[in-house]
C-alpha cells in the first residue's frame, strides 16, 4: 500500500518547482499540520492530502487499487485593505497548482515498490475566506486525483535501450518474438500438430532525432541514403546485432521530429565486432 506522507511529498515538490518564490507545504490528515509555519517572505501556502477510500480490482496474481485522494490547499489573496499580505498574487499561487497538475497528469512513478499512476486530475477554487486566521484572506483550491496503483509492477522507464552503445529516447518499443513452423499430423491422429522450425525477433521503436545524437542521425542518414549497416542494439541489458529493416520519419507542425525504426536481428560475429557496427 502506497503511504500518503509520500503522495504528500511529491505534491509538495511539484509546487514548489516554480519560479515564483511561492513555497508550499503539504501534510497529511495523518500526520502533523501546521499552517502557520513562515517563510522570508512571511508566508507558507500550507495544504492537506486526504485519501479517500479505494478499490482493488480481482485480478489473479496481481494487485491493483484505485485511491482517490483530495489536495486542499489554501492560498493566499493579496488584498491591499488588509496588513497581512504576501508578495505573490492569487493568480500565481494557481500557476503553480496547475503546473503541477499538469506535470504529474498521466505520469507513472514508483512509490513504495509499487507503480502509481496519476489520472484523473480536477482543480476547484472555493470561495474567499477572510475569517481563516493570521489577518490576510484565503482561497482554498482543490485538486483531486485518482491513483491507480499496481503493486510490483515494471516501469518501463527503467529499461535502458543503447543503439551502438549511446542510449536513446524512446517514447514507444515493441519486442516481438515469433516461433513458426509447420502443421502435421500423423496416421490415426486427426490433430495437427506444428513443429518449431524457425524462430524470429523484431524491435520497433519511436525515437525523438536530436543533433548530438550520432546513432539517430546514422539512421537518418540510411532513410534518404539506403545505405545500409549493421548496428548493436542494447535492450534490458542484452546485446543484439541488428538491421534497420524499416525506417520512417514523423514530422508534425511544432513538434520534435520522430524517426520510427524496426530492427530485425542479423548474422554476426559477436556484440561489438567489427561488422557489429554502422557501416554509415
Amino acid at each position: 500500500m502506497v503511504e500518503l506522507n509520500n503522495i504528500a511529498s511529491i505534491f509538495e515538490t511539484a509546487l514548489n518547482d516554480n519560479d515564483c518564490g511561492i513555497n508550499f507545504s503539504v501534510s497529511t490528515d495523518r500526520g502533523v499540520y501546521d499552517a502557520g509555519r513562515t517563510n522570508i517572505d512571511g508566508f507558507i501556502v500550507p495544504g492537506v492530502v486526504t485519501a479517500l477510500t479505494g478499490n482493488y480490482e480481482p485480478l489473479r496474481g496481481l494487485k491493483v487499487y484505485t485511491l482517490p485522494v483530495n489536495l486542499e490547499l489554501w492560498c493566499y489573496a493579496a488584498l491591499d485593505d488588509e496588513f497581512y499580505k504576501p508578495s505573490y498574487t492569487l493568480e500565481q499561487q494557481k500557476e503553480c497548482v496547475s503546473a503541477m497538475v499538469e506535470a504529474l497528469n498521466g505520469t507513472t512513478q514508483v512509490i513504495d515498490g509499487d507503480a502509481v499512476i496519476f489520472t484523473g486530475t480536477t482543480v476547484t477554487v472555493g470561495a474567499p475566506n477572510n475569517n481563516s486566521g493570521g489577518g490576510c484572506t484565503r482561497i482554498p483550491v482543490l485538486v483531486q486525483v485518482v491513483l491507480t496503483a499496481v503493486e510490483g509492477a515494471v516501469l518501463s522507464n527503467d529499461i535502458i535501450i543503447k543503439i551502438n552503445g549511446e542510449q536513446v529516447v524512446s517514447n514507444s518499443f515493441v519486442v516481438n518474438y515469433v516461433l513458426s513452423g509447420e502443421l502435421q499430423s500423423t496416421p490415426l491422429d486427426t490433430t495437427a500438430k506444428s513443429i518449431p522450425t524457425t524462430q524470429s525477433r523484431t524491435f520497433s521503436g519511436s525515437f525523438f532525432l536530436y543533433d548530438s545524437s550520432e546513432v539517430l542521425q546514422s539512421l537518418k542518414t540510411q532513410l534518404l541514403s539506403g545505405l545500409a549497416g549493421t548496428f548493436v542494439l542494447t535492450f534490458d541489458n542484452i546485446e543484439y546485432i541488428v538491421y534497420a529493416q524499416q525506417i520512417t520519419e514523423s514530422l508534425a507542425a511544432g513538434q520534435i521530429v520522430v524517426l520510427n525504426v524496426t530492427f530485425v536481428e542479423a548474422y554476426g560475429i559477436m556484440a561489438g565486432g567489427d561488422n557489429a557496427t554502422s557501416d554509415i
